[in-house]
């Protein structure tokens, strides 16, 4: 299982920014139309994610008591923020006063203590993934004595194990939807995806790094393009060198 550290770097890379005193975790931002706000290395988005609801609302919350902003203003930039389409604050005062209360100093601090216990929270959960997929392809090597597998991706103490974690990270942190068929996937199961079952991707034997690319990006899950999955190699590679992976 990764350090925390090393999955903060992960999230930066797969966000486009590594977590440094350069990068964006504390500026807003808007992805797309069908967005709310989004903050921190993660890219907490306010219409979706509870852990992005409460830190800004206390950010808000906390600059109406210190008297930097009245009860209204609060309450209308929360409202905008919790929007599918929260752009539409961009050029609006309200988009300046934002920017300058995630950039201070205490909400900072909330920021930050809130990406830690979210990045807590996401190595146990997909360790927790890979142990029983793992776990799963051990019962089925034991009761088959004619199939022959090495551990592959599950190998323990291999890089690859990091390179799993850092693509479900960035992968489920944008589309948590697609957890059950990773996991299905990574135990051997016949894939189903919302456009029909995946064929020419079943497993005999645990998955090596390179059929988790294939499969990866042959489905078509990331944000609906292979091109974007070739972006995010192209963030996400450098980043887990960079750790070691």
């Amino acid at each position: 299982m990764p350090t925390l550290e090393q999955t903060l770097v992960i999230a930066g890379a797969a966000e486009g920014s590594f977590f440094n005193t350069t990068d964006v975790r504390y500026k807003p931002s808007v992805a797309n139309e069908n967005s709310g706000l989004s903050f921190g290395v993660f890219q907490f988005d306010v219409s979706t994610n509870d852990e992005a609801k409460a830190v800004l609302s206390a950010i808000l919350r906390q600059a109406e008591v210190d008297g930097r902003i009245d009860a209204r203003t609060a309450d209308r930039i929360y409202d905008q923020a919790e929007r599918r389409n929260a752009g539409g604050m961009m050029n609006t005062p309200d988009w300046q006063i934002a920017k300058a209360l995630l950039a201070n100093e205490d909400a900072q601090v909330m920021i930050d203590a809130t990406t830690m216990k979210y990045a807590k929270r996401k190595m146990l959960e997909y360790n927790a993934m890979t142990l029983q997929a793992k776990k799963v392809w051990e019962s089925k090597v034991s009761k088959n004595s004619s199939l022959i597998c090495d551990a592959g991706i599950f190998k323990d103490g291999s890089k690859d194990n990091l390179h799993l974690f850092a693509y479900l990270l960035a992968n489920l942190n944008r589309y948590p939807k697609n957890k059950s068929v990773f996991q299905d996937w990574l135990e051997g199961k016949n894939v189903k995806t919302a456009t029909g079952p995946a064929t020419g991707f079943e497993l005999k034997c645990p998955p090596s790094l390179d059929e988790m690319h294939k499969f990866f990006s042959s489905l078509r899950i990331w944000d609906g393009t292979q091109g974007n999955y070739k972006n995010l190699r192209d963030r996400l590679d450098p980043a887990l060198k960079k750790i070691g992976g």
